[in-house]
């Protein structure tokens, strides 16, 4: 698994566990895709996952619109990561 891969899945796995009231998972995913934004230069990504992690420990107003950001700033992201290297997403 690459390790952009493992992104894919994660707008789920965030609303998954705010729909199970999961706050401990939440607080690990978002800084997680903030860390991989910063390390590959993904300014807007980053910015989206900052936003989304201070709303989700509560220093911002949690609003579904910042998971909609984040969701559309990862998605640019992977399908340019994967135009660019030839790579098809996951079906499924």
């Amino acid at each position: 698994m690459t390790k952009t891969a493992r992104f894919i899945d994660e707008v789920a796995a965030i609303q998954t566990a705010l729909d199970a009231g999961n706050t401990e998972a939440t607080m690990h995913l978002a800084p997680r895709a903030k860390g991989l934004a910063g390390s590959i230069g993904a300014a807007r990504l980053q910015s989206a996952a900052l936003a989304l992690e201070m709303a989700l420990r509560g220093e911002t107003r949690y609003e579904k619109e910042i998971l909609d950001e984040f969701s559309q700033s990862l998605k640019v992201v992977i399908d340019g990561i994967g135009s660019n290297f030839g790579l098809t997403p996951p079906v499924g």
